[in-house]
């Protein structure tokens, strides 16, 4: 299944243009921060889900579909989100840094406290 910002683009220039028409000023530029508008099929939570484990090559998104998920828990109101990263440098520049603050509206911005804890 291809996203629905691909099935927009591969519309008519009439079509597309009819379609964006009917989307308000104030909601249009949302689009850029929508998850569910730009995400695969295979990004997508499953539901219900307890474990989600997203197992794929490089350039799949994993990263990304992780700082969405992240992103969008935060606006909805979750306090607080655990990123798990083999180290902390990892977990800052990939998951914090690479993903999750670039997504993120800037009138929006989350806050991170960054927490190592050894393993057991």
């Amino acid at each position: 299944m291809t996203t629905t910002a691909r099935r927009l683009a591969q519309l008519t220039p009439e079509q597309r243009q009819t379609i964006l028409s009917s989307i308000s000023n104030s909601e249009l530029p949302a689009l850029e921060y929508s998850w569910e508008f730009w995400r695969q099929s295979h990004q997508a939570p499953p539901q219900p889900w307890v474990l989600w484990l997203l197992m794929a090559g490089r350039g799949a998104g994993k990263s990304w579909t992780g700082a969405q998920w992240a992103r969008n828990e935060s606006e909805a109101g979750r306090r607080s989100v655990a990123l798990v990263a083999p180290t902390y440098l990892a977990g800052r520049k990939a998951m914090i840094e690479g993903n999750l603050l670039r997504l993120c509206r800037p009138d929006n911005m989350p806050t991170c406290e960054m927490a190592c804890r050894p393993r057991a």
